[in-house]
């Protein structure tokens, strides 16, 4: 049946309405902010140039004024500096919500990757998205406040340092269903660590910080070779791809079940199974792991076999290791109770989180080197949005 005109005009003013759309509303503000700036900003003063400077001065005067921008934030204290950006505590001006804000250089952005995710969200188990603006040197993300803190401090504030079994595989069966939530979407975390797992005021875990993340091509595979993730987590496939080994075509989201596996040890013993002095060593170690009984687990604490199978069948070569399906049908999570293990004291601010002393990531300098404004921000159209906050973030926690 053929479309009406009308009809046509319509599909495409509902199209832009929806946030989730890679062509939104917000994506259109984005281009059109980035064209006025690069013409004003270049050497280029033509008449046609004028003309649309002229043309667009009071609109993109408003859109400015108008805009979400880091002052309607009162930063009320820094949290942690990231691989990727710097997060604070802030609360919003005029309604006193608080929220979490995470502050990133532009030239550490090449795509709108971490804000589509959480974006096209609406899986419980992952970080919502409030705003997200950019302004001439940083991208700015203000996401749900989870008051319970990170799994790091957690762990640290455990008395032998780390978690009974039964707590551990509450969280780590809602960790794996986070991550296969985000591999549905489409995408790879790629940096899943004990750092990036929130509590929230209702006892259940949030996966966030997708600053890794990336999407995987039609074939299922991530091709990048840009250096990514914690060493310690880092599984390896992805380091024989990021040394040149291009014997392989790329990895795939299996890579976030081997970080599944390291975590799962971390919170069973409190230490990763790759905890060594130097990165040679780290990286060393993690691709000669390559037989079921490489994984050893402390003698002083008490895991059960099943327990121990599921994490060393995580912790394997990507050919042997366990599949998204074979994970969450793992026999260790038969008996789990649906109950949160714990809940955090209703007010953890200054618990929240502490500053990551871990060893940094592989660096990203050398990438993104731009020449002018466009170029730099073509890439960060549609980085942009502006979502309903008229309710506290906190509440958003509450529903899980």
């Amino acid at each position: 049946m053929e479309t009406t005109l009308l009809s046509r005009i319509a599909d495409i003013h509902q199209s832009i309405s929806n946030p989730r759309n890679t062509v939104s509303k917000d994506c259109l503000l984005d281009t059109l902010m980035a064209l006025y700036t690069d013409c004003e900003k270049g050497t280029s003063k033509s008449t046609a140039v004028k003309q649309f400077l002229d043309k667009y001065k009071n609109t993109v005067e408003d859109i400015r004024k108008k805009n979400v921008s880091a002052a309607d934030f009162d930063i009320k204290r820094f949290i942690q500096q990231g691989n990727f950006g710097d997060i604070y505590l802030v609360k919003e001006k005029q309604s006193h919500n608080t929220f979490v804000m995470k502050k990133v250089l532009r030239e550490k952005m090449s795509n709108t990757v971490e804000r589509d995710i959480m974006v096209k969200s609406s899986c419980p188990c992952i970080v919502n998205l409030f705003y997200s603006f950019q302004d001439m040197h940083h991208v700015y993300f203000i996401m749900e406040y989870v008051s319970g803190g990170d799994f790091a401090t957690l762990l640290e504030n455990q008395p032998d340092g780390y978690l009974n079994e039964n707590k551990a595989r509450f969280y780590i069966h809602e960790l794996v269903q986070a991550v296969q939530y985000l591999h549905n979407l489409g995408y790879v975390h790629r940096d899943i660590k004990p750092d990036n797992m929130l509590l929230s005021a209702t006892g259940h875990l949030k996966l966030t910080d997708f600053g890794s993340a990336t999407q995987v091509d039609k074939k299922g595979l991530v091709t990048s070779i840009v250096p990514v993730g914690t060493p310690e987590y880092v599984a390896p496939e992805v380091l024989e791809w990021m040394e040149g080994n291009h014997g392989i075509k790329g990895y795939t989201a299996s890579c976030d079940l081997w970080s599944i596996g390291v975590v799962s040890y971390e919170l069973l013993t409190g230490n990763t199974p790759f905890n060594y002095e130097t990165l040679d060593m780290t990286y060393s170690s993690i691709l000669a792991c390559d037989t079921e009984d490489n994984i050893q687990f402390p003698s002083n604490i008490s895991i059960s076999s099943t327990m121990k199978h599921f994490v060393q069948n995580l912790v394997q070569k990507m050919d042997v290791r366990l599949s998204m399906e074979q994970t969450l049908g793992h026999p260790v999570f038969d008996c789990l109770d649906e109950q949160p293990p714990c809940i955090p004291p209703p007010s953890q601010e200054n618990k929240f989180h502490k500053k990551d002393k871990r060893k940094a990531s592989p660096s990203l300098k050398g990438f993104q080197k731009e020449n002018n404004y466009l170029e730099t921000a073509l890439p960060l159209i549609g980085i942009s949005y502006s979502g309903d906050a008229s309710t506290p973030a906190l509440s958003s926690e509450e529903t899980r």
